[in-house]
């Protein structure tokens, strides 16, 4: 069942939670409320969370996924923990940059300074 299989990858570097996306295009409408549910979980699961969002592979998302990203922001901010994203594209920085979005959130050039950040 496709559905069952998470869409973010989870792992630990030097106390901070780094989540990767296993998709390249985060376009479908399902595929951003479920990934919003996992990381809404992740979370929920961590106060405190110091939460590293690595964007390696990721070509195209949509303004849908950008809103997921604002929840998760709020999400980490209601449990006190910290969220920096990293390995943007040049064309997915299009997109954070065209809705100002590279002001609201703590963008790192690569996951070692971002998670470097978290210290």
């Amino acid at each position: 069942m496709a559905d069952a299989a998470k869409q973010i990858s989870v792992t630990e570097k030097d106390g901070a939670v780094v989540v990767q996306f296993r998709e390249s295009k985060i376009l479908e409408d399902r595929v951003i409320q479920q990934l919003g549910g996992e990381l809404r979980d992740l979370v929920q699961s961590k106060p405190g969370i110091k939460l590293v969002v690595d964007f390696t592979g990721v070509k195209y998302l949509s303004s849908a996924a950008l809103g997921k990203l604002i929840t998760l922001r709020r999400k980490v901010d209601q449990v006190g923990g910290k969220l920096k994203l990293c390995e943007i594209t040049s064309e997915a920085m299009d997109m954070f940059r065209i809705a100002k979005l590279d002001e609201y959130f703590d963008i790192c050039r690569d996951q070692s300074s971002a998670v470097a950040g978290m210290k």
